[in-house]
């Protein structure tokens, strides 16, 4: 219950977040499982609050958390997110309350236990620890501009590459957590990070994460833009057979961003994704900043952006069938991704392959519960699969109240 909440306060955040998302009454309503009528009353404050779980459901269909809602901390619909949740609005003010032509003067911690953290929380959140991966993050994200903005030569050097990392992890969280917004003011901060240090590696890897950030704000332009700039700018370093691949491997993951947004916007990606398979071919499996560039990953990719274009079960076939272990890149969170896309890739047989969705998306549970439960994408092709089912399954059932807990009534 949220009987002390304001109604007219949270009804107009939810109006506002509505249409910041473009999403009309209907979509929002549908997803949460109320009527249309029920939220305009709702958004204009007129009904209260007042059933469990209400609040849980529209932050879901509004893909954001219910502190956006309400303004203090409510359970959020994954209770393991909770933690992570809760630190945001630290992150925020270290994301909006510097920069690096405007830090604070004020101590820090050696720059070498600076980076030592970031790579800590960046293991973290490989692991879909998102809980760990957020503590302390605040404070590092200020530090490290700090040290970046005031330092000298190599100190400096070495907090742009701790800043940009860090961002990152900032970068994940949130967009993971619901909050494209603020996903990318972290990618933009990790692309200034990586623009001033000017290694190609750092900077390959900053415009794949800001184009993927760009992209879920629906900035398609900017994007295009974005990496064939990068392509062009890192290609002639990108030497796969180097003993450092590290610039290859941030390239690599450009190519496969960009066939991605290609197949989101009417093409196939298949020049790109040819391009990152022959590089990975070359380069081998990778661990640069635990972006687990590939041949594995790159299968992973082709699977989700076939899928994009529509070509999901088929794809999701030929994956089955090639043999890659998806698991072997060790990282949960990736693992989670994956089976969430194999999952939506089913998803578009329209129902004759649901009993494979369904699998896929207990596999991505439990790879990520966290991440996967708190995906706008894998709420709506459960909500899709409820409505196809011809009737009610212990296991769907089961999925619907860790997904929903609005549904726990």
């Amino acid at each position: 219950m949220v009987e002390s909440a304001d109604p007219v306060q949270i009804g107009h955040r939810v109006r506002v977040t509505r249409r910041r998302r473009g999403l009309t009454q209907e979509a929002v309503a549908r997803r949460a499982g109320i009527s249309r009528p029920y939220l305009a009353l709702l958004e204009s404050g007129q009904r209260r609050f007042d059933r469990s779980g209400l609040l849980t459901a529209l932050a879901s269909a509004l893909s954001c958390s219910t502190v956006d809602l309400t303004g203090e901390p409510h359970p959020s619909a994954d209770p393991s997110g909770t933690a992570a949740l809760s630190l945001l609005p630290a992150i925020t003010a270290a994301l909006y309350g510097c920069d690096l032509d405007d830090a604070p003067d004020q101590e820090t911690r050696p720059v070498t236990e600076l980076l030592a953290s970031a790579h800590r929380a960046n293991r973290h959140r490989d692991a879909a620890r998102y809980g760990a991966s957020a503590a302390g993050l605040a404070p590092l994200l200020t530090e490290l501009h700090v040290v970046a903005a005031h330092g000298r030569d190599e100190e400096r050097r070495q907090a742009l590459r701790g800043l940009a990392l860090a961002c990152y992890v900032a970068f994940s969280l949130t967009r993971n957590l619901g909050h494209p917004e603020l996903a990318g003011e972290a990618a933009r901060r990790c692309y200034r990070a990586a623009r001033r240090l000017e290694e190609p590696a750092y900077l390959a890897f900053a415009a794949w994460q800001y184009g993927t950030a760009l992209e879920r704000l629906g900035a398609h332009r900017r994007v295009r833009a974005l990496l064939e700039r990068t392509v062009d700018e890192v290609a002639a370093r990108a030497d796969p057979t180097a003993e450092d691949t590290s610039v290859a491997q941030a390239y690599g993951m450009v190519h496969l961003a960009a066939g991605l947004h290609e197949a989101r916007t009417g093409g196939t990606g298949a020049e790109h994704l040819e391009e990152a398979a022959a590089l990975a071919a070359r380069t081998g499996e990778g661990g640069f900043l635990r972006l687990h560039w590939g041949p594995t990953n790159v299968a992973l990719w082709r699977l989700a952006t076939e899928a994009e274009a529509g070509d999901g079960p088929a794809a999701a076939e030929r994956f089955r069938r090639s043999g890659v272990d998806p698991g072997a890149l060790g990282s949960p969170e990736r693992l989670g991704a994956h089976h969430l896309d194999q999952a939506l890739a089913w998803g578009q047989a329209g129902g004759c392959r649901d009993a494979d969705a369904i699998r896929c998306l207990r596999l991505a549970e439990r790879a990520a519960p966290t991440r996967t439960r708190h995906d706008a994408r894998a709420c709506e092709l459960l909500d899709d699969l409820l409505a196809r089912a011809p009737r009610a399954s212990a296991e769907l059932t089961c999925l619907r109240v860790r997904f929903h807990p609005s549904h726990r009534e």
